[in-house]
């Protein structure tokens, strides 16, 4: 019997891991002794790194003393406890602050089995925590977790060391064959029929990176939409389908129970459906009020694709051109359903529906203590034709749009 229930939407797992190594204060003392024999008390002999990697450890020392005490780094080395070679793209890092404070995403692999990180919690607001974390006699602590698609996830656990390198040093073991996973499953069209000739790819879900890409499997579903990924270590996976022409789908996926004898995990549900766009016109008040009567209220028209990068209604622009970076609105696609997301979140953005009305009839942007989360996470609100949208954007001003046509794409 397959694994059914061990599949999550990659939202849901990416909470679950990063709950993953996290520890009461009181616990990282207990969690430090337990991990001791990864953490390194002394250097790595200079002798050890690679040439390259070697300029970048004296980059770092270099860095610390010119932040008078207020860097953050790491430096550690993963080898395989069978002497093989450990490539370039083998390894991903889970690495979070404990307790709880949110995950970490830059730790660099450098290769040949050597990693690192600099500033991890950067930034003075992140250096006042730290500093009064240290005066109150409970340094924050760490938890770097290395993942491999066929080796073991060893964890250390650690104090932040303010203005100092931590040294990390890692063995991962081969997972014997009876303790490893297969992830299989199939991928079907919108209309319930299999779909063949289909990318699949399997990927370790991870907080770290530099852009290099952690381990992937891919694959090819057959004529019945089938795949298969076997001898999989024990770890949390995302499997994606891809196909040219059809909007993706995913799944993150959980391991078994060590306890149980069935080592399959199906993912059976992956959609692959048209992909669609939707054409909206839009106003923007500029000035800051939430008027919508007043001032130069120019009607503009834009068409936006799901994951295009966004509309910036300052500049009238969709994706990543413009003199801002950020983006005030996202849309997005699961299994043919569009919807909204703020994606660069600031302390009061939001996008609300205001139904299917007339668009003139909205003048004026509700109070934004009513229909705006006091930390702007407005995520996942549904796009219906012709009705109103009223969006506080990332700067602060307000736009409204109304949804004129949702356009289906037919794959080529």
């Amino acid at each position: 019997m397959s694994m059914k229930y061990l599949t999550l939407p990659c939202t849901v797992l990416l909470c679950a891991l990063f709950s993953l190594g996290t520890y009461a204060d009181e616990d990282i003392e207990k969690q430090e002794k337990e991990t001791a024999e990864k953490i390194l008390c002394e250097p790595f002999d200079e002798s050890l790194y690679p040439p390259k990697f070697l300029e970048i450890v004296k980059r770092i020392e270099k860095q610390l003393e010119d932040d008078n005490g207020g860097g953050v780094a790491l430096i550690g080395r993963v080898r395989y406890a069978d002497g093989g070679k450990v490539g370039p793209n083998d390894l991903a890092f889970h690495l979070q602050a404990t307790p709880p404070y949110g995950e970490v995403h830059n730790c660099h692999v450098f290769g040949e089995g050597w990693f690192y990180t600099y500033n991890i919690e950067p930034g003075p607001i992140s250096k006042r925590i730290l500093d009064e974390a240290e005066a109150n006699g409970k340094p924050r602590g760490l938890c770097l977790k290395v993942l491999n698609m066929d080796y073991s996830s060893p964890t250390a656990v650690f104090r932040i060391k303010q203005g100092k390198i931590v040294y990390l040093d890692f063995e991962l073991k081969k997972v014997p064959p009876e303790e490893r996973m297969t992830v299989s499953g199939r991928v079907w069209e919108e209309n319930g029929q299999p779909l063949n000739s289909t990318t699949v790819v399997l990927g370790l879900i991870s907080t770290g990176g530099d852009g290099n890409e952690p381990q992937t499997r891919k694959t090819t579903t057959d004529a019945g939409g089938r795949f298969s990924f076997e001898s999989l270590a024990p770890h949390q996976y995302y499997v994606r389908a891809y196909k040219q022409g059809w909007a993706s789908d995913g799944k993150g996926v959980l391991p078994p129970p060590a306890s149980t004898k069935d080592r399959n995990v199906d993912v059976s549900d992956l959609v692959l459906c048209k992909p669609k766009k939707i054409v909206f016109d839009f106003v923007y008040q500029p000035d800051g009020s939430r008027d919508f009567t007043k001032g130069n209220l120019e009607t503009q028209t834009l068409e936006m694709q799901p994951h295009s990068g966004g509309v910036l209604f300052k500049e009238g622009l969709i994706g990543s051109g413009g003199s801002d970076y950020h983006r005030d609105l996202e849309l997005f696609v699961h299994r043919g359903n569009l919807s909204f997301d703020i994606v660069y979140v600031t302390s009061g953005n939001g996008v609300y529906d205001a139904g299917e009305v007339p668009f003139d009839s909205v003048r004026e942007a509700k109070d934004g203590s009513e229909h705006y989360r006091p930390d702007g996470r407005t995520r996942d609100v549904p796009v219906e034709k012709n009705h109103v949208y009223v969006v506080r954007t990332y700067s602060g001003e307000y736009a409204k749009l109304i949804v004129r046509e949702i356009i289906t794409i037919e794959p080529k």
